[in-house]
């Protein structure tokens, strides 16, 4: 047994260890094999302090090392983030109870991990995700309307963005915003519906048209007044030509429809966004200047071959801009 040990011994790369076999290889005939046994357990003991003295300073420095990327790296999710820590905490559990073998496993894998989430994130489809996901979290936070779903999905898409389940980032995103899209879509066609049976229309029916348009008709003296509302809020609507008697009737009409109508949404926590309202007459000035009153934003207007008048609510900036491209080009 005690040759056994010494050979193994030999087979150690270290120079003080080797001494020491050399000097009991050399002594061993002098004195008695208990006396031998007692020395050579002696120094397996030494190595094994060694050892783990070694193994305690590797796995410290590592651990060190990654708390220190972990407190510079930007995280998406509060659980991925959790995740790390948590693989740190039990680090320091392997290391406080002297399993340092497995404190440096456990700091390899965490290191493997955070590796593969930093390549990550250098790849464009990262920064894709990124750009896409933050414009979208933007107007989920303008929204009054976010239910549980969209928050659901809302996680998942910032675990995505930590290197979690990224495969699946375009179908919740997609989803997340069609989702956006209905129930605001529905929360506008209620305000809609309301106001209009406010006014005195009939027959209100409510469709869902191509790419997720929705349509609200109603009737008054068997005449039509038609809402199209797009996915992300804004809307048209429409008076057929002989829809109401003259124009002033016609410019009341939709002063009191979007007055009413803004006093809905802004119930319902959204604001009124016109894009076009059109009709076949001449639309006078009074008109634009109830739009642009009620729905704090500049008018345009144009006139099509047969006749039909739109008019289009804009941004203010974006107005002013056009107005002096407009003067550079008659200069």
């Amino acid at each position: 047994m005690i040759a056994n040990k010494i050979q193994t011994l030999e087979n150690y790369p270290d120079d003080e260890i080797q001494a020491e076999i050399d000097k009991i290889k050399r002594i061993q005939n002098h004195q008695s094999p208990l006396e031998t046994y007692k020395q050579i357990i002696g120094l397996e003991n030494s190595l094994i302090i060694k050892a783990k003295a070694s193994n305690f300073e590797i796995a410290l420095k590592k651990k060190l090392e990654v708390e220190d990327t972990l407190n510079i790296m930007q995280f998406y999710s509060e659980d991925v983030k959790n995740k790390f820590l948590n693989g740190i905490r039990k680090v320091s559990q392997y290391i406080a109870q002297q399993d340092y073998e497995k404190a440096i496993q456990k700091i390899n894998k965490i290191t493997e991990e955070l590796n593969q989430l930093r390549a990550f994130r250098e790849s464009n489809a990262f920064l894709e995700m990124e750009r896409a996901f933050i414009t979208l979290n933007d107007n989920i936070q303008e929204d009054a309307f976010v239910d549980q779903t969209i928050k659901e999905h809302v996680e998942n898409m910032k675990r995505a963005l930590d290197g979690e389940n990224s495969s699946n980032f375009r179908e919740l995103y997609q989803k997340t915003v069609d989702k956006l899209a209905y129930d605001r879509s529905t929360v506008i066609a209620d305000a809609i519906r309301e106001t209009l049976k406010e006014q005195g229309y009939e027959e209100i029916q409510t469709s869902i048209e191509e790419h997720g348009r929705f349509k609200v008709r109603g009737f008054k003296d068997n005449k039509p007044l038609t809402f199209w509302i797009e996915p992300n809020g804004d809307f048209d609507f429409d008076f057929p030509e002989d829809a109401l008697e003259d124009d002033h009737k016609c410019h009341q009409e939709i002063k009191t429809v979007l007055k009413n109508l803004k006093i809905r949404l802004k119930e319902k926590g959204l604001q009124l966004n016109v894009i076009e309202i059109t009709r076949k007459f001449r639309l006078k000035k009074a008109v634009k200047q109830v739009v642009e009153d009620i729905t704090d934003q500049a008018v345009e207007e144009t006139r099509s071959e047969d006749g039909t008048v739109t008019i289009r609510t804009i941004d203010k900036e974006r107005k002013v801009r056009r107005t002096r491209e407009r003067r550079k080009q008659i200069e």
